[in-house]
């Protein structure tokens, strides 16, 4: 996943567990130190 404004690898620094069927991803840039929160959802 890339960086919206500097176009950089973000790297993971959240992977919780809300709910049975949702995981919800933060991830950060290292240079301009942007976060954003990516939800995957399970399909069974």
């Amino acid at each position: 996943m890339l960086c919206e404004a500097c176009e950089v690898e973000m790297y993971r620094v959240d992977d919780e567990k809300r709910t049975d069927l949702e995981d919800r991803r933060t991830y950060e840039c290292p240079d301009c130190g942007a976060t954003e929160e990516r939800a995957k959802y399970r399909h069974w």
